[in-house]
């Protein structure tokens, strides 16, 4: 995913934070509250598949991977941009090392030791309490950014040391003098020596009645009030952080606390600044870099991840836009042609899909060589062979396979299936004597609408199923596992009515999950009630087609579990027919759209 980020922000980050896993018993599962019933989640064979590469082969894979993910990051970095590395103290004298070649060992700001919990009272192990984490600081280069960061004094330290009051509060008394030189020796109210301030400011100190002396003769002291103590400069033991908990704390296993990625962001980033977070997990760093004013990009494989960071930013006051990108299509591409080009050439045919809207965007059309049609085919039959369905290469526009009776179409890598697409190929298949029909595809244009499907199969007769093809596929270990599972969209329903002139309201009135059995058995409860799948809702009310903008959003939290199922009203502006779009998320992270049009009278 890094790779992906090169073109357009190489050299342009400002601070990097990671908190990369490290522990060989990492659990992805994670329990949320549907209705009234915990449900626990299993990992997704994506995170499993990553997790089990980085330790396939125990410590080594995991510094196999770290090492040319460390130049992707020093590559991102700017020249005056900082790198912070969260890890555990069995691994950080490993990746210290492979940090240090990537970032240059002069690069090497500190160590610090964050105190994590405040005791380990395991009695069976034969070690000392494992209470800290360690979070490696490197800067780019000399010229990097660094805002030194203070704490308060404590109550011991303010007592010892602030023994004086006067109306303008406590303060403490320090030498004006100065033995090691600085400006030159000058007499003061008769008496001469070397100051830490310049004539001029000590006249003006005294004037204010800043300045006292203890004794006739003797050597003059400053007032230094309590309230202009800027207190303790933090250094790299980072004792007072606690973890997240209470309203901050997110159910989130590996979550680490505001405070932390606080003082990080604020030592080493100003107003305006990219922040990057490469493991983003509950979005601890977005939210902060949000509430500070930083820009930010967050990246997870995982969406039950990304949701719960989309909520936690929807949830700050204020939340500047922000838009959560699908890179698959990128990965998908390059997969599709390093993966079956070969494949298809040993298959010694070659199609031009000139009409088909497998062509994706143009790019992949075969050519006199062949050599796109190649990949594509290879492709094609390579989903199909998956699918357990037939190839029917050649012989249609749209139709690619059969399954059991059921024409399958499969939908391009990088473009979502239209519904112009689904249209030509119901088309086609009535036409040629199919009655059932089974789309495959990886992403579904916005907005396609459910009722589409259900007009199109009483107009031709034909019974149709659009199932997503799983991106578990992207890894070869999961096919040879078994591990690959075709499901059906999730379909929601939506009404609109319009509250007064000019206004329209959305309801949500259904929710079918993209559930199969597969996925019934890796829950521990089932939802009852349709909403309870339901984890976020939102609406553009008037989507241009390109673009989804979230004008209006209902959503769940840990604490408030209720979720509004009727819009706000929204006001048009001008009058006339308005494309609104509805985006569903369910408890997995997985999507459905839905598009209708609504006439806004005057």
């Amino acid at each position: 995913m890094l790779s992906s980020l090169l073109d357009e922000f190489a050299g342009k980050v400002d601070l990097i934070y990671i908190d990369p896993p490290f522990a060989t018993g990492a659990d992805f599962s994670y329990r949320t509250q549907v209705g009234d019933v915990g449900v626990e989640k299993l990992p997704s064979m994506m995170e499993v598949v990553a997790y089990r590469d980085m330790w396939r082969d125990g410590l080594n894979s995991y510094i196999e991977w770290f090492a040319p993910f460390t130049e992707w990051l020093s590559i991102l970095l700017n020249p005056q941009g900082s790198f912070y590395l969260h890890c555990d103290p069995t691994v950080s004298h490993y990746l210290k090392t492979l940090t240090d070649s990537a970032l240059k060992n002069r690069n090497f700001r500190s160590e610090i030791v964050w105190k994590r919990r405040a005791d380990s009272h395991n009695l069976a192990t034969q070690h000392m309490g494992r209470i800290h984490d360690i979070v490696l600081f490197y800067a780019k280069s000399e010229a990097t950014k660094y805002n030194i960061q203070y704490e308060p004094y404590d109550d011991k330290y303010i007592k010892s040391h602030y023994k004086h009051r006067d109306a303008k509060g406590l303060y403490r008394l320090l030498p004006c003098n100065n033995e090691s030189g600085g400006n030159r020796a000058y007499d003061f109210k008769g008496v001469t020596g070397f100051w830490r301030f310049s004539e001029e400011n000590m006249r003006r100190m005294y004037a204010d009645g800043l300045l006292v002396q203890l004794r006739p003769g003797s050597v003059f002291y400053y007032k230094k009030y309590l309230d202009d103590a800027e207190g303790v400069k933090i250094q790299d033991i980072w004792d007072n952080v606690a973890p997240a908990r209470g309203k901050e704390y997110l159910g989130y296993p590996t979550q680490k606390p505001e405070a932390l990625l606080e003082r990080i962001i604020k030592a080493s980033s100003n107003e305006g600044d990219l922040v990057l977070d490469c493991f983003v997990g509950s979005g601890t760093t977005a939210a902060v870099a949000e509430k500070l004013g930083r820009r930010w990009i967050g990246v997870d494989i995982g969406r039950f991840a990304i949701q719960t960071t989309r909520k936690r930013l929807l949830d700050i006051p204020s939340c500047r836009p922000f838009e959560v990108q699908n890179l698959g299509k990128y990965e998908r591409k390059y997969w599709q042609v390093a993966r079956t080009s070969d494949d298809a050439r040993a298959g010694g045919v070659t199609l031009t899909f000139d009409s088909s809207p497998i062509k994706g965007e143009g790019d992949m059309v075969a050519d006199d060589e062949g050599s796109s049609g190649d990949a594509i085919e290879g492709y094609v039959r390579f989903i199909l062979d998956l699918y357990k369905s037939q190839p029917m290469l050649g012989q249609f526009s749209y139709l690619h396979g059969i399954r059991e009776g059921r024409a399958v179409h499969v939908g391009a890598t990088d473009s979502p299936v239209s519904s112009a697409e689904l249209q030509a190929t119901v088309a086609e298949c009535a036409a040629n004597g199919f009655r059932a029909l089974d789309i495959l595809g990886w992403e579904w244009e916005m907005g396609l609408n459910p009722a589409l499907k259900d007009e199109l199969s009483r107009t031709f007769g034909v019974d149709i199923r659009l199932l997503y093809i799983p991106r578990e596929i992207l890894d070869q270990r999961n096919i040879d596992a078994g591990d690959v599972n075709f499901f059906e969209l999730s379909v929601a329903n939506v009404g609109v009515s319009s509250p007064y002139s000019g206004a329209v309201e959305v309801e949500l009135t259904g929710f079918i999950p993209a559930v199969d059995e597969y996925m019934q058995a890796r829950l521990t409860d089932m939802p009852t009630e349709w909403s309870d799948w339901i984890d976020y809702w939102s609406v553009d009310f008037e989507y241009d087609g390109e673009v989804f903008v979230n004008q209006w959003q209902s959503y769940r939290t840990r604490r408030e579990r209720e979720l509004s199922l009727v819009s706000d009203p929204h006001e048009y502006e001008h009058s006339g027919l308005k494309r609104i779009v509805v985006k569903v998320i369910d408890i997995f992270g997985n999507d459905a759209t839905v598009g209708l049009d609504f006439d806004a009278e005057e």
